[in-house]
């Protein structure tokens, strides 16, 4: 169940760029890397997975024909108390999928201010000491460098899989890296328009 639900929770957002992980960073080397602590999307997106992602979660969904022992347990750690419906329209269009592809799930959102960053780490805190309560766990950090300690701590938790939303910009120094690092386009999200106004 837990590798059917990747390219669905990375469809938050209605096009995404997606840092896939991969097991050795970066896929494409560039002349100024020791410039920065991050990987760019353009190094670590698979050209061939980022192109059936996008494929995936732009296609009407196709309902689970599995079964469920019980529903899935997703934890949301994210600023949605934020002033921009941004969060809070990924969320239900998260929910909405799941809930077009017939899967079980229940939600626990920890919610906090774009400002709070002390918020957001008790919440990741807690939900690692709580590990066993869930499956998937989608943080949605404040700010990426504050918040790159928590990624890692989380990324490292066995027992559930964690996905990094609103960045697709990996940190170089994580040990290990969540399953999946993902934002919208507004690049990708021009060309479809213009693609379909066209």
């Amino acid at each position: 169940m837990r590798r059917t639900l990747l390219p669905l929770l990375a469809g938050f957002s209605m096009l995404a760029t997606a840092a896939l992980h991969a097991q050795t960073l970066p896929l494409v080397a560039l002349p100024d890397d020791a410039e920065r602590d991050h990987w760019l999307p353009e190094q670590v997106n698979d050209p061939a997975k980022l192109a059936a992602l996008l494929e995936i979660t732009g296609s009407a969904a196709v309902p689970f024909s599995g079964t469920q022992d019980r529903p899935i347990e997703i934890a949301m750690i994210y600023p949605s108390a934020d002033v921009s419906d941004f969060w809070a329209r990924n969320y239900l269009a998260m929910i909405k999928r799941l809930d077009e592809l017939g899967i079980k799930y229940k939600t626990t959102e920890f919610a906090s201010r774009q400002i709070e960053h002390e918020l957001q780490s008790t919440y990741a805190t807690q939900v690692v000491q709580d590990a066993d309560q869930y499956d998937y766990i989608v943080f949605g950090p404040s700010e990426l460098a504050t918040q790159g300690d928590n990624i890692e701590k989380l990324a490292n938790t066995e027992g559930f899989v964690t996905y990094v939303w609103a960045f697709h910009t990996p940190l170089k120094y994580f040990s290990k890296q969540p399953a999946m690092w993902f934002d919208f386009s507004s690049a990708v999200g021009a060309q479809v328009m213009c693609d379909y106004m066209l």
